[in-house]
């Protein structure tokens, strides 16, 4: 309604290119409830990060940017997700996030 105050409603969201890595994050990134997409350390991997409810809050990728896409889809539609399948680089993110 005019006049009344509205909360911006933005998932935050960075990257940076470093050499032939791609970083990229959005949403809140927390020191627990992470899940990791791919192998941690390999030259593409993504970290997914959940709350408490298993919402998916924040996720971190490096050259991983079409799945980066859908991980902040994820996040703006707090979509629950189980923690199995969003650790299997084999499963659809586009899918999931629908």
């Amino acid at each position: 309604m005019v006049g009344q105050p509205q909360s911006y409603g933005a998932v935050p969201s960075m990257w940076s290119d470093q050499y032939d890595v791609k970083l990229q994050t959005c949403g809140w990134l927390r020191d627990s409830g992470e899940i990791v997409r791919g192998e941690a350390g390999s030259a593409k991997f993504m970290m997914l990060y959940r709350d408490d409810a298993g919402l998916v809050v924040g996720a971190l990728g490096i050259n991983q940017a079409k799945d980066m896409r859908f991980a902040q889809k994820l996040i703006e539609k707090r979509i629950a997700v189980d923690p199995a399948l969003l650790a299997d680089p084999k499963q659809d993110l586009r899918k999931l996030a629908q």
